[in-house]
């Protein structure tokens, strides 16, 4: 147990991270409940006139229902006849099941489908997949160096995140991008150890083991998207850091214990250099190992996938212009710090700023009835990702401070912050920082995408930009790790000798903290000061609303006038106001804090000395950040997803007519999966989805239509 106190702060965080998806989605692992959105089939017939006066909770949901549910079905019904579930008989005239990938099939998690009940598995899944997703990040924080509370800060940003939590539709994807946090992780680990030996040969079998099996585990959840992107970021990833290792090794002059005399220095540099070459090269050898075993680990996987992907519709469908066409719009900006600003589908009502009460979503300004409000540009799965207000706070404290301190370096009194933050944290953050820029250029369609779409082998059958929000995602909560860890060092360290200096502009390093604090605080302040005045003096609001829907085709189709808009904005702008008040406001009280617990330590010990973070409101204030961060994301996103009544499974609730047409055409069978001798379509009006393609495997019914993704 003694030695097992050095990890507690570890181990606690980690079991935080395990605890909270429980707690985030307890409304469907203890209720009863569950995450697959059966109500969404009661939007066409024949359940929507069996009960009609079911309206869907988030209707954008309805691919958990219509894929990933029946997908799992198959699965567990093949293996119950003792056959693996290569072929889907049950699509066109039978389509590649296996090979697709995206059922996850061979995922090691997906065996809870396999086990529990279809209703209850999805939910624990989802649980314990975004758990894994949070520890990962928290591992990745730590092996930057970053301090239990500062990992634990990204770990929670990561897990939480819009992207993340919107994805829960796509359990593939939240399988497969759970682990790029660790597969860097590992990597920046071996780097890391290969730059304490220096020229020293070193083995990293371990690391391999561990990376080869990440590597795996993304191949197996099916999604061929995102292990390209998770081999592209590792990729450019490890090489930065290696040249990053050379540079330090050089600098050390390979920490080479064996001295020469100094008539041998030309000879001895060029010893040093070869070996520090040498040295590097293997170590990339090693890690070059990784993708490649890691992707035999999963060829039962990659090799159907890959014969099946350069067969399938996706191969020359689309030209470079449509790809980038379906990139997130300009606008979609204000939804890092706005997210429900264009609608929200599991939205269907607005508050009514002046009754102060909720009214429901009825009708729009054309006259026709909808109860969801949603005017967005683009599908809200699809542009998911707010990460909340301290991330961004914190994540622009982390790229201001090396920023600063190399446009305007330090005089002749060199910083400590040189020595920690400024050199410690420089590299890892320049890099998430690039990697968030660039992300966004891809994600928004800029002509940087070219490079990617005519550059890269295969890449012209991706057709999602957008998905580039899952690297920026992940780069974003480690910044705002880095982050905190800088406001805890700096705060510790601020005095009046101490700033970051250039010319006649100079920032004080306080000041510079307390500005992003103060930016923070008056955005905050300002956005609940607008409300508060529109409460009192509606007209100009309500007039400038009116216009705003008068002006935008999509805002008519959710809104009925520019009272109800503006009274929808108003709740995502005070939620705005209320958590950027609040994190200003934590920032300069938490610098505070740190500053003052250093200073008594300083006078207790007597002498100057890099002081250690004491006292009771200095350690409680940065776990605060991340209380008040996992609060953010869930006044936006906790109920994006469903808490259905598994009563009105398709199984338990069978239309007549599937009764009535499986009792006459359906031969006798004991087996759970049965495949009539006959298939099937339907004839109706377009958009009125009568039997819904994919439906039919519910029943073990062929049905010549099809809906997959990857077909």
């Amino acid at each position: 147990m003694h030695r097992l106190r050095r990890f507690r702060p570890d181990l606690l965080s980690l079991a935080l991270l395990t605890v909270l998806p429980l707690i985030w989605f307890g409304s469907v692992l203890f209720t009863g409940k569950t995450l697959l959105p059966y109500d969404n089939l009661y939007q066409f017939e024949p359940w929507q006139s069996l009960q009609p006066e079911i309206a869907p909770h988030n209707e954008l949901l309805s691919d958990l229902v219509l894929e990933n549910a029946v997908w799992k079905l198959h699965v567990r019904r093949t293996l119950q006849q003792r056959e693996l579930p290569l072929w889907n008989p049950q699509l066109f005239s039978g389509a590649p099941f296996f090979a697709a990938g995206q059922s996850s099939a061979a995922y090691p998690l997906s065996a809870l489908f396999y086990i529990l009940p279809i209703e209850v598995a999805f939910g624990w899944f989802t649980a314990i997949q975004l758990a894994f997703a949070g520890a990962n990040a928290y591992l990745l924080g730590r092996v930057l160096k970053l301090r239990p509370v500062a990992a634990l800060f990204s770990g929670v940003a990561f897990q939480f995140s819009g992207f993340m939590v919107v994805s829960v539709v796509f359990t593939m994807v939240i399988a497969a991008a759970s682990w790029l946090p660790l597969l860097l992780a590992i990597i920046e680990r071996v780097i890391q150890k290969q730059e304490e030996k220096g020229v020293a040969s070193f083995r990293p079998i371990p690391y391999v083991v561990a990376g080869v099996s990440v590597v795996g585990l993304v191949v197996l959840a099916g999604h061929p998207e995102f292990l390209y992107y998770t081999l592209l970021v590792a990729g450019i990833y490890t090489l930065v850091r290696l040249l990053v290792a050379w540079r330090r090794l050089r600098g050390s002059g390979g920490d080479s214990k064996t001295q020469m005399p100094s008539t041998d220095a030309p000879r001895r540099e060029r010893t040093t250099e070869r070996q520090i070459l040498q040295s590097l090269a293997k170590i990339a050898g090693w890690i070059l190992l990784v993708p490649i075993l890691g992707l035999a680990a999963g060829a039962v996987q990659l090799l159907p996938l890959y014969e099946l992907v350069q067969q399938n519709f996706r191969e020359g469908s689309a030209s470079y212009r449509q790809i980038v066409e379906w990139a997130w719009p300009d606008r979609h900006v204000l939804t890092f710090l706005l997210p429900d600003i264009f609608g929200n589908p599991s939205h269907h009502r607005w508050f009514d700023l002046w009754a102060l009460r909720w009214q429901p979503a009825t009708v729009n300004r054309l006259g026709e009835a909808n109860d969801t409000i949603f005017w967005g540009i683009k599908n809200y799965v699809e542009g998911g990702n707010y990460l909340g207000v301290s991330t961004w706070l914190l994540a622009a404290l982390a790229v201001g401070v090396p920023l600063a301190h190399t446009v305007f370096p330090a005089g002749r009194q060199q910083l400590q912050i040189s020595q920690h933050a400024g050199r410690q944290f420089r590299v890892p953050t320049l890099l998430f920082a690039s990697v968030a820029l660039v992300s966004l250029l891809f994600a928004f369609g800029t002509p940087l995408y070219a490079l990617l779409f005519y550059g890269l082998p295969g890449w012209d059958q991706l057709h999602s930009p957008f998905r580039w929000v899952f690297p920026f995602t992940l780069a974003m909560s480690v910044l705002g790790g880095i982050g905190l860890e800088q406001t805890l060092f700096l705060g510790s360290n601020a005095s009046d000798e101490q700033n970051v200096s250039g010319g006649r502009f100079q920032v004080w390093l306080k000041w510079f903290i307390g500005f992003l604090a103060l930016s923070s605080f008056a955005a905050g302040l300002i956005a609940l000061l607008a409300v508060a005045t529109s409460f009192l003096i509606p007209s100009p609001f309500v007039n400038l609303a009116q216009r705003a829907v008068e002006a935008s085709d999509l805002a008519q189709r959710a809104f009925v006038d520019g009272r109800m808009f503006w009274g929808y904005q108003s709740i995502g702008i005070v939620r705005f106001g209320a958590f950027a008040l609040v994190s200003g406001l934590l920032l300069w009280r938490l610098t505070r804090a740190v500053r003052n617990a250093a200073g008594r330590e300083e006078k207790m010990a007597g002498a100057p000395r890099v002081p250690a973070i004491s006292g009771r409101l200095a350690t409680v204030l940065p776990y605060s950040f991340v209380a008040i961060l996992a609060f953010d994301l869930f006044a936006v996103h906790g109920s994006f997803n469903p808490a259905a009544d598994p009563a009105l499974s398709p199984l338990r609730n069978v239309p007549p007519f599937v009764q009535y047409i499986d009792q006459r055409e359906t031969s006798d069978s004991r087996s759970e999966i049965r495949y009539p001798p006959f298939r099937f379509t339907t004839f109706d009006p377009p958009a009125s989805k009568t039997f819904n393609a994919n439906v039919g495997m519910y029943y073990g019914w062929q049905d010549i239509r099809g809906y997959d993704s990857i077909i």
